[in-house]
């Protein structure tokens, strides 16, 4: 077993959120020989799979969530699972994602209420025990293949050995019924190696240390690893290297600089009684995802990045929540494309079409679609403050019951607040949406201000930089009235003219505009766009200081009749 010094920020760091990772190491967890008795009622009917669940030797804490025992009836990836009735007696509430998973847990469900035994729908089941906790891992033999390829990683140690159930039933015309026997005992020998990560925090205020054991292919295992592995001398394992550590005063100099951090993070914690100093971690289905999302882009008010392959039909169920976005002053910005070229995408030009006419009452804030192409990502940012990634495509599908079945295909997406996957989302997606949407600005036909605004306004606020802006101006409207006017704009939003090198730009162009001016006709059309012009400048004192000669010709320029 080799160790490693681990970074702060690790996947298994929300586990244990009063914590900081000290190390690491990975090892393997034998499943040994053992037995499981199941006690049945002799001559009585009974269904296997009730009874199985309901009388095999299993117990797990917590208890197991709805989609859970949704896998199990559906005979899906291996799983633990409690043998609590009142946990089956809910799968009527289960969105299943298989008409087989449906059937089964419909019967189940009419079993528990009407007390009726049911026939069976399976009879033979392969599952591994371990006799230290006496728990058992169970599955469908069909699956046996891929399962154990994905868990055991093809580490078999012995000839796995399974037992049928039939050889201890007689089939009857009505339910199976058993045999004169009262309890049925199986055994195998040993089956295979589990590999797992052995993490060490340290609690750098108490000066204390914890440890945990993971496995990341099954979702239920923590609980059933940790003990197992206490019992296989981890522990120890684990207090021999920190013994290492102390020797060298590791943990000591680690301690003292993460407890400075973590006290001044307590103190601004419990100054703050807003929720948004609290880390949120949630994992949201189908039906919460379409919630959350929408929620989260109605209520941006300075930005919205979506980033999805497709684009389709569902997605116009969101325009009314992209309006209240762009009306609250946020732009959105929506990269899509999972080709490597945009004419063989399988997105609907329509669709596009309409998202792209949102904007807000004044002209600032828009919807830009964006191709960016070779990405089959499913990520959003909203204000930098919020993100939210997973399976749902959600431009392409909101979640509506299937036609023919009924059923709603299971998707989800994590929500957090956590500013790491925030930035490195941005850090690689803000660099593809900035050079999409300069040159589909580039590319725009520019006819009114609006058009304009429409065109490089996102671009804008997006990438301040004098590249981006010069060019902005480079592409104003040929009509010198519209071109007035979105200078002005320019200067509504003055935040613009306040980074390095902007003013100066901005300068020539106003310098541009007094020379077409004396040669305009007719020059009445440019008095009313001049004197909202200059009235705009003036608002701003760092502005008409700088151009204080231009203002002055504009003004001049006002008054010649």
């Amino acid at each position: 077993m080799s160790w490693v010094k681990q970074s702060v920020t690790n996947e298994h760091q929300n586990e244990l959120p009063g914590m900081e990772l000290l190390a690491a190491f990975k090892g393997e967890i034998l499943f040994l020989e053992g037995k499981a008795e199941v006690e049945l009622l002799a001559e009585r009917p009974y269904d296997v799979l009730e009874e199985f669940v309901i009388r095999c030797l299993i117990e797990l804490d917590p208890k197991p969530q709805d989609l859970e025992i949704a896998s199990l009836l559906g005979f899906g990836d291996t799983l633990f699972i409690s043998p609590i009735t009142e946990q089956l007696e809910r799968l009527g509430d289960i969105s299943l994602n298989s008409n087989r998973q449906r059937e089964v847990s419909e019967r189940l469900v009419k079993y528990f209420k009407q007390k009726k035994w049911l026939t069976p729908e399976l009879k033979n089941i392969d599952f591994w025990f371990n006799p230290y906790l006496k728990s058992a891992y169970f599955q469908e033999p069909r699956n046996f293949i891929k399962t154990a390829n994905d868990i055991f990683k093809d580490q078999f140690i012995g000839e796995f050995t399974h037992h049928t159930f039939e050889e201890w039933l007689v089939d009857a015309e009505g339910p199976l019924s058993l045999k004169e026997v009262n309890s049925v005992e199986v055994s195998f020998g040993e089956t295979g190696a589990l590999p797992v990560d052995i993490i060490i925090y340290a609690d750098p205020i108490d000066d204390t240390w914890a440890w945990d054991v993971y496995n990341h292919v099954t979702n239920r295992i923590e609980p059933y690893l940790r003990d197992a592995a206490e019992m296989q001398g981890a522990q120890e394992e684990c207090e021999r290297v920190l013994k290492e550590f102390e020797e060298k005063d590791a943990i000591h100099d680690y301690n003292v600089e993460l407890a400075q951090r973590q006290r001044l993070e307590l103190i601004e914690s419990k100054a703050s009684t807003s929720s948004d100093k609290r880390l949120i971690l949630k994992r949201l289905s189908t039906l919460d995802v379409d919630e959350r999302l929408k929620e989260l882009i109605s209520e941006s008010k300075e930005e919205v990045i979506l980033v999805f392959p497709w684009i389709k039909t569902p997605a116009l169920s969101l325009t009314d929540v992209m309006q209240r976005a762009v009306d609250n002053g946020a732009q959105v910005y929506i990269s899509y494309g999972i080709q490597l070229s945009p004419t063989v995408e399988d997105s609907f030009d329509d669709v596009i079409a309409k998202l792209r006419r949102i904007s807000s009452k004044d002209g600032k804030c828009h919807v830009s679609v964006l191709w960016t192409g070779g990405s089959h990502i499913k990520e959003c940012v909203f204000d930098r403050k919020h993100y939210m990634i997973g399976s749902h495509n959600r431009l392409s599908y909101k979640g509506d019951p299937d036609r023919y079945t009924g059923n709603v295909r299971r998707e989800a997406m994590l929500y957090t607040n956590h500013q790491d996957p925030i930035k490195e989302c941005l850090n690689e997606t803000l660099p593809l949406i900035k050079g999409s949407a300069l040159e589909q600005a580039k590319n725009s036909t520019i006819i009114t201000c609006s058009d304009w605004m429409r065109a490089w306004f996102p671009v804008l606020q997006l990438d301040k930089n004098i590249e981006s802006f010069q060019a902005s101006l480079d592409n104003l409207p040929d009509d010198l009235p519209s071109k007035i006017e979105a200078l002005s704009q320019v200067v509504i939003d003055s935040k613009l003219l306040k980074v390095d090198g902007f003013q100066h730009a901005f300068g020539v162009a106003c310098h541009s505009i007094i020379e077409e001016a004396a040669t305009y006709s007719p020059k009445s059309s440019l008095k009313s766009p001049i004197k909202k012009f200059t009235k705009q400048l003036n608002k701003h004192k760092e502005i008409s200081k700088s151009m204080s000669d231009n203002i002055q010709k504009l003004k001049q320029f006002n008054k010649k009749k």
